[in-house]
């Protein structure tokens, strides 16, 4: 008996260990990219290359939100002499021209190309059109970061409260989210145009 006790112990190590390599594995593969979870309602996702945590794209807002927080400053000369020939370290990532009124670009890793994110809604257009698709199993071996979290449990109220709500209160709710969007549409724009 104890040798099939220890030999489970053993073999749920060794199962255990083997799913945190594949875990890490899995977001050192994606890094940068946008992940679409086709198992749910097609929520988009991005692997930041910085921490490897995957982070909710939810709704314009959330996807404007994201590229506020992980954005990267960069000079218009540093962005004209990285435009042809991106380094790798800046693969993924989403780069914010400081000197040409906060202008964003995500570098698709796959293509090396810098893809103009303008505005919020659009943003999310381009975030979604590359976006790989994925399984809600494998996402979830990847560690999601704590604030996209929290944005994520907010939209999934939302979602709730939109299914039993009212007319009233479903109007009420696409009102603060258009606020929402043009809320921090014009924050970052003014921050980073002083």
């Amino acid at each position: 008996m104890k040798k099939i006790a220890i030999i489970i112990v053993v073999f749920s190590i060794f199962v255990a260990s083997f799913n945190i390599a594949l875990a890490e594995n899995l977001s050192e593969r994606l890094t940068g990219r946008i992940l679409l979870q086709v198992e749910a309602n097609g929520e988009a996702w991005y692997i930041h290359p910085g921490n490897q945590k995957r982070h909710f794209l939810g709704r314009p807002a959330d996807a404007f939100e994201v590229m506020r927080e992980l954005g990267l400053g960069i000079s218009n000369a540093d962005f004209a002499n990285f435009e042809n020939n991106m380094p790798v370290r800046l693969l993924g990532q989403i780069l914010i021209k400081v000197e040409d009124f906060g202008k964003a670009y995500y570098i698709n890793p796959l293509d090396k190309k810098a893809n103009f994110l303008g505005r919020p809604a659009d943003a999310f257009a381009l975030m979604r059109s590359l976006g790989l698709g994925i399984t809600t199993a494998s996402l979830t071996t990847i560690e999601e970061d704590e604030k996209s979290q929290t944005r994520r449990q907010t939209q999934e109220q939302a979602q709730k409260q939109l299914q039993t709500g009212t007319e009233d209160e479903i109007i009420n709710e696409f009102r603060i989210i258009r606020d929402e969007i043009l809320r921090d549409f014009f924050t970052f724009y003014t921050k980073n145009i002083s």
